[in-house]
């Protein structure tokens, strides 16, 4: 237990125990500094513990503490940082500097008393302009933070997003998540100067002070000003300090470990067996802890979930959106489109014995706004007929499970071909379909194989993820096969590989055919997109010639660390869409001259005029003779002839009537016409029609469509009769 909250922060009391097996259920006898801060001074963050001892890291804060508050030397003891506990309890050992890769960043976090202003667009931004030497990127942040929905930004822009503590900073596992994820970075950077950076200093990480500091409320202002103008002066040099344009010279030197060491007080941290003394000696010179134990005990045990570890890398979205959610939204947002792209020399093809559901998704989501020729589902699973009704053209064909990705390869290299009967085939994956349909481009097709970029070099690891080669890409950089276009040609010359003799450290079929055998498809006739198309075409990972380089401006993509976020887009576009309904309704109104009462009919305009004339004559007539014919709006369907004929044969029509019944049906009844009303648009009309007119002949091909089944139907006279029409 503990009576100090600050000690629960990021699990500092418990890595304490834990390193000189202090006892569990008593608590520290003294308040452990919080985090670093160079200018820390102690009650300025939670440190106001009468009862006890303080904990400190350096003299500087120590003598920090003397000079601002009315604390007494002998009650503050310069022990070093639990991080550096934890780093020896656990025998920390970094990675190479060259075998690490990317950026981890730690944006200036909020809490609840003190809230960054504004949002993280424009830090996100920033991040996103780094040079491709310190992509990819990864955002750490506070989990205070991400309840203020402030991750959207980085997901938006494509960054996995993670936290150290997914609910809580007092979980004990806290700084060990950190340590997890900094491990395989390269570089460390935040927008202020804070605990993180310089713990990641200490690992071994290179730091850069990188974007602009956020603004926070009042009350943190206020805490900023009581920094000396020599303060402030210090502060300003080490941003300057640890400028992104001195990173060369920091690099190829270890004076950011030396200098972190100083500032966690390395120097000053104890042995097992010196703390566990030192500890017990303070804690047997204060007999009234005993007293107080009870007071505090229900605290303790109520905080005892907040505390519990959680492992790396845990999801951090607020809201799971799983495959059939976004499905779901995906089929309303369906009924809004009405503009496709015509691909019909394409096949689009998902081979896969796992995760159905998602391929189908895969599938669904690349053809929203996309006019296949054909869609083909390689699977050996049985699929739910409400998942096969979803598609006008799927086809489903059975093939033998698919175990592995060499009984996958081997499918597409030696079979796929003798299914395509297309010029191309546009394969997707559970990970990998379009994401941005509108930037489809007819120069795709000028090659026989196109897909997302690779780095320049590629790491293979085994099935324990240790290092099996690095390839160097330098000759071929295009790609990824998960989500790529091939065409029939490129099918046929695949087959041609003896695949079962195949000796490469990979049989993966897009390292076959792009890196392995690159140059003997060549010599077959067979062309390769160059890297500056495949960068419009799709997106896996960051490259190095291109920063801006993300699936925000490809046609598709490929990849599991991506899906967060594009399910994330997919969802807030599918309810951007949906809130456009108020505004369409609107228009629809205004466009059709709705009234009160509005009914519709649906004419078979291949008959003669006359004896139409003579149906719509008399309807017209039934309906302008009502008492609130004014009030009534009558639509015709228009399908199946144009605008100017039905004008010309409604004039005809009104004349008749003004003729033979003196009745100017202009000035008794709102007559719209309607043709080619999007999926979308008859959704939002279906409420407002009050009925159907059924007519001697009809146009059976369009009241056929399950949206015009909806209405109810009734003859003039049962609506005049059963007062349908008031």
């Amino acid at each position: 237990m503990e009576i100090c909250d600050v000690n629960r922060f990021y699990g500092h009391a418990n890595i304490i125990k834990q390193y000189c097996t202090y006892p569990e259920n008593e608590p520290i006898p003294m308040a452990i500094q919080h985090g670093y801060n160079r200018f820390y001074k102690l009650k300025h963050d939670h440190f106001d513990e009468s009862l006890f001892d303080y904990w400190v890291y350096t003299p500087r804060i120590k003598e920090n503490a003397i000079n601002s508050y009315d604390i007494s030397p002998s009650s503050i003891h310069i022990l070093g940082s639990p991080f550096l506990y934890l780093i020896d309890e656990i025998s920390y050992s970094p990675l190479n500097f060259n075998e690490s890769k990317g950026t981890i960043a730690f944006p200036a976090h909020s809490i609840p008393d003190n809230q960054i202003v504004g949002t993280y667009d424009y830090y996100a931004e920033q991040l996103k302009s780094l040079p491709s030497e310190f992509h990819p990127i990864t955002v750490c942040l506070h989990y205070h933070d991400i309840n203020l929905g402030h991750h959207h930004a980085f997901y938006q822009r494509g960054f996995a997003v993670i936290t150290c503590g997914n609910y809580s900073p007092l979980q004990n596992n806290y700084l060990h998540n950190f340590i997890h994820f900094c491990k395989s970075h390269k570089f460390i950077t935040s927008n202020s100067y804070s605990s993180a950076c310089v713990y990641g200093m200490y690992l071994g990480l290179k730091f850069f002070v990188y974007g602009e500091e956020p603004e926070y409320n009042p009350q943190t202002k206020k805490e900023k000003s009581g920094l000396t103008p020599e303060e402030v002066e210090e502060y300003r040099s080490l941003k300057e300090r640890f400028n992104i344009n001195y990173l060369e010279n920091i690099i190829s030197s270890n004076h950011q470990q030396k200098f972190a060491a100083e500032e966690l007080g390395e120097k000053y941290k104890h042995s097992r067996e010196e703390l566990y003394s030192y500890l017990m000696n303070i804690r047997s010179q204060r007999p009234y802890i005993d007293r107080i134990k009870p007071l505090f005990f229900q605290i303790s045990q109520s905080l005892i979930e907040q505390q519990k570890a959680a492992p790396p890398m845990q999801p951090l979205q607020l809201k799971q959106i799983s495959s059939l959610e976004l499905l779901e939204e995906a089929i309303d947002y369906s009924q809004t489109i009405d503009w496709q792209v015509s691909l019909r020399d394409i096949t689009l093809v998902n081979i896969s014995s796992v995760d159905v559901e998602r391929c189908l998704l895969a599938l669904y989501l690349s053809s929203l706004k996309i006019d296949f020729e054909k869609i083909v589902f390689f699977t050996s699973e049985e699929i739910q007929p409400s998942l096969l009704n979803l598609f006008d053209n799927l086809t489903v064909i059975k093939i033998p499970q698919i175990n592995s990705t060499i009984d996958y390869s081997y499918f597409i290299i030696k079979e796929l071909h003798k299914y395509i009967d297309t010029s191309y085939c546009l394969i997707t994956q559970n990970d990998g379909f379009v994401i941005n349909p509108e930037l489809w481009s007819k120069q795709f097709l000028e090659y026989d194989y196109i897909a997302a970029p690779w780095p320049k070099q590629v790491p293979l690891f085994d099935r324990e993820k240790q290092l099996v080669e690095l390839l160097d890409m330098s000759k071929n950089r295009v790609g990824n096969g998960g989500f790529s276009l091939r065409s029939k040609k490129m099918l046929e010359v695949c087959a041609l590989l003896d695949f079962e003799n195949i000796e490469t450290s990979s049989k993966s079929e897009d390292l076959l055919i792009c890196h392995y055998f690159y140059d003997w498809f060549r010599e077959q006739g067979i062309k390769f997109a160059p890297l500056e198309v495949a960068t419009k075409f799709s997106f896996e990972q960051p490259i190095e010639e291109d920063s801006d380089f993300s699936w925000k401006n490809t046609f598709g993509f490929h990849g599991k660390v991506h899906l967060l976020a594009i399910f994330s887009e997919l969802h807030e576009r599918f309810a951007k869409a949906s809130n456009y309904d108020e505004q369409t309704i609107h228009k629809l109104e205004i466009n059709l001259k709705l009234s009160k009462t509005n009914l519709i009919i649906f004419p078979d305009w291949s008959l003669n005029e006359e004896e139409l004339g003579f149906q719509l004559m008399e309807l017209i007539e039934g309906i302008t003779t009502h008492v609130q014919s004014d009030q009534i709006t009558l639509l015709i369907d228009i399908n199946g002839t144009s605008e100017e004929s039905v004008d010309l044969f409604l004039q005809a029509i009104a004349m008749n009537l003004m003729m033979e019944q003196e009745m100017d049906i202009t000035e008794k009844i709102n007559i719209s016409l309607v043709q080619n009303l999007t999926k979308k648009q008859w959704k939002l009309l279906l409420p407002r029609l009050n009925a159907r007119i059924l007519l001697k002949n009809e146009n059976q091909q369009v009241i056929m469509r399950p949206e015009i089944q909806k209405i109810s139907h009734y003859s003039l006279e049962e609506l005049i009769n059963q007062k349908i029409i008031r």
